[in-house]
């Protein structure tokens, strides 16, 4: 990589500026130069900054969406209540699943086998009592 060379004014021959001139003209230069440095590197901060600002608000906005997937995966495998509908003798149920039958709601304790009807298999438990149509 080549090194920058420094800055030297060329000052015509006999062109009459005095020493004190050229250094204040060498020093307004550097000055500026030195202004110009740090304005391009509060920039690429700033830009580095949105960047993040913009990944992070991303986060936040697609959090609800994942957490909610994340907590209905969770619930699910943990055994918690899913409601799967009327009550089908074909079905096979997981410990959770949650039917209704004869107007009740019950509740699978354990997994079930086909055929197991709640309220006369030991799997299941009532959650709410029906008027039994």
């Amino acid at each position: 990589m080549a090194k920058e060379k420094p800055f030297q004014l060329e000052w015509p021959y006999g062109c009459g500026a005095s020493y004190e001139l050229r250094r204040e003209f060498e020093e307004m230069h550097f000055a500026e130069k030195a202004k110009r440095m740090a304005a391009d590197y509060r920039t690429k901060e700033v830009e580095q900054l949105q960047k993040r600002v913009a990944t992070l608000e991303r986060a936040l906005k697609a959090m609800p969406d994942v957490l909610a997937e994340t907590l209905v995966k969770w619930a699910k495998t943990a055994g918690f209540m899913e409601y799967q509908g009327t009550w089908d003798e074909t079905k096979v149920y997981r410990r959770g699943a949650t039917v209704t039958d004869h107007g009740a709601v019950w509740v699978a304790v354990a997994n079930t086998k086909k055929g197991s009807r709640p309220g006369k298999a030991p799997e299941w438990r009532l959650c709410a009592k029906g008027d039994g149509r």
